[in-house]
């Protein structure tokens, strides 16, 4: 049978709840009170308790402890990001990496991975900082990553230093061009999948634009129009750092004159 009175209903003889659907706030008036459970009350019982002021709980056959405050930083998920790698020529060797890390707050650990030292992975707790791989020595593709942790929570980042060779393109008056002629034009590292546009002026000179073999075959397109007529040769290029690559040296069959040439390279059949 159900208890009613002006403050609280008894439901089916399982729990109590208020007679106002809100709910109401609850005040244990004084000091040093228990809220227990099971069947003992007071200090002998367990559940949570105001020992002046310092709120403690208890488990079953435990004994009284304090609750924690709760760090609100806990409440913020953890980010980090971090930087230091970049892109570079093939045949380039980066003696020293310099990283550097940004956290949204403190971390109680910050652990970089390979490959840097193991000695020197572990940057303990803390939010921003820095970190120099000295005589890393990089001279291929190469990700360093960190992971922090705010004892609940991680987050990871990463950074890449990567090698990739160079295309080139220019004009030229000669029908062919030597090794130096090829390095004095202008130039930008790029990856065999990416699409290549420029623009050119034909200056009354034959147009070139040289790539590495091993990108495969490229459909060549001008101011939008595919072009198939040029003169194609295969020859080494040795960069500054020493890499000797096979590159085609594509040039135009005919000198040009024309302002603002639009040449756009494409994987061939995209």
């Amino acid at each position: 049978m159900a208890r009613t009175d002006e403050t609280w209903e008894e439901v089916r003889g399982s729990y109590l709840k208020t007679l106002w659907a809100a709910g109401r706030d609850i005040l244990i008036n004084g000091y040093n009170h228990y809220l227990n459970f099971g069947f003992d009350s007071g200090d002998i019982g367990y559940g949570f308790r105001d020992d002046d002021g310092t709120m403690q709980f208890k488990n079953y056959e435990g004994v009284w402890v304090d609750i924690p405050d709760i760090d609100p930083s806990l409440f913020i998920y953890p980010t980090v990001s971090l930087t230091g790698g970049g892109s570079y020529e093939k045949g380039q060797v980066i003696e020293d990496v310099e990283l550097s890390w940004v956290c949204n707050k403190t971390m109680e650990t910050r652990n970089l991975s390979a490959p840097v030292p193991e000695a020197d992975r572990l940057r303990g707790e803390g939010q921003n900082g820095t970190y120099t791989h000295t005589g890393a020595n990089i001279s291929t593709n190469t990700t360093y990553s960190i992971t922090v942790s705010d004892t609940v929570n991680t987050a990871t980042a990463t950074t890449s230093l990567s090698f990739k060779l160079m295309f080139y393109w220019g004009t030229s008056a000669e029908e062919s061009l030597n090794n130096s002629e090829v390095l004095a034009l202008d130039k930008e590292l790029k990856t065999a999948s990416e699409e290549i546009e420029f623009s050119i002026d034909g200056n009354g000179e034959y147009l070139y634009f040289i790539y590495p073999t091993e990108w495969g075959a490229k459909d060549i397109y001008v101011n939008g129009f595919v072009v198939t007529e040029w003169e194609l040769s295969v020859v080494p290029i040795t960069n500054p750092f020493g890499d000797v690559t096979n590159y085609n040296m594509v040039r135009s069959t005919i000198k040009q004159n024309g302002d603002n040439i639009i040449i756009t390279l494409k994987q061939y059949g995209q």
